[in-house]
């Protein structure tokens, strides 16, 4: 056993000293089998040209698939026989990368590699898909209203858009009454308006707090639906405050107006989790 641990036979230059003695003076055949030790740093030197076959079954990171067996078993000696097993996909990507690393720049480079499960360029570096390619409909425009706001003149004149029977029905979401039943599957019954009621979910799967915090990057269509057209979208809040199933501590609703559908490209960026780095995403 060759390893870095006390309870090894070997450490790791040792135990390359071992194996060249076996394979080398003793003539035996030798299956190495690596776990986590053999570094970028550690180099195979003349075994090279004893080798016959290598697996690697790594191919979630750029780095580790590339560098690990594939990259102490090739290069630099005239061996060209043996049979190597790894990701065709990650090992044309590094190769890319060999030649110009400032590809990871490169969007449909990061895309394709994404798309081939490739999670990472290295240790302290993943890949994080900030787009998925598809139909988007952009956040236009955000209103929030406090319960006691929908009451007054103001808040009434901010849901101009629906009507009296309309607005009446959602004052009326907030009552123990509506709220204390089973209210799944309620129509608010607007034209061109959709809402979701935080108390036709239960508490672990709530799409209404679960999406409270969108934003004017957000997609409307998975705030609320991609396949019917709606112009606005109404997220409420109906449990009063104090309320174990308000985990969100507001009573009120958040309008949300949406954009013109349109076509996105997949986007993926480089996230950095090395404590020497200050952003998020590079």
């Amino acid at each position: 056993m060759i390893g870095s641990d006390a309870a090894c036979d070997f450490s790791i230059n040792e135990g390359i000293k071992e194996l060249s003695d076996l394979i080398l003076k003793r003539g035996q055949r030798v299956v190495l089998i690596i776990v986590q030790a053999l570094t970028a740093g550690k180099d195979l030197g003349i075994l090279k040209e004893k080798v016959r076959f290598g697996i690697e079954p790594r191919d979630k990171q750029l780095a580790n698939g590339a560098q690990g067996i594939t990259g102490r078993f090739c290069g630099y000696h005239n061996n060209r026989n043996f049979k190597l097993m790894a990701s065709i996909g990650l090992l044309q990507h590094y190769a890319q990368f060999e030649q110009d690393w400032e590809i990871f720049a490169d969007e449909d480079w990061r895309n394709n590699l994404f798309n081939h499960n490739v999670k990472g360029l290295s240790t302290h570096t993943k890949f994080v898909k900030t787009q998925t390619e598809g139909s988007f409909i952009p956040v236009k425009h955000i209103d929030t209203l406090s319960y006691e706001q929908l009451l007054t003149e103001e808040g009434r004149d901010t849901l101009s858009f629906i009507d009296n029977d309309a607005y009446h029905r959602l004052l009326d979401y907030f009552e123990s009454h509506f709220y204390d039943v089973s209210t799944k599957g309620t129509r608010f019954k607007q034209k061109g308006v959709t809402v979701r009621i935080a108390s036709a979910y239960n508490a672990t799967s709530n799409r209404v707090y679960r999406n409270w915090n969108c934003t004017l990057e957000s997609d409307f269509g998975n705030i609320f639906f991609k396949k019917n057209p709606y112009q606005y979208g109404i997220l409420i809040s109906n449990y009063p405050v104090g309320d174990e199933r308000n985990t969100l501590g507001f009573t009120g609703i958040k309008i949300i107006q949406s954009g013109k559908k349109e076509w996105r490209n997949q986007e993926t960026s480089v996230q950095n989790n090395s404590m020497y780095w200050n952003n998020d995403v590079a």
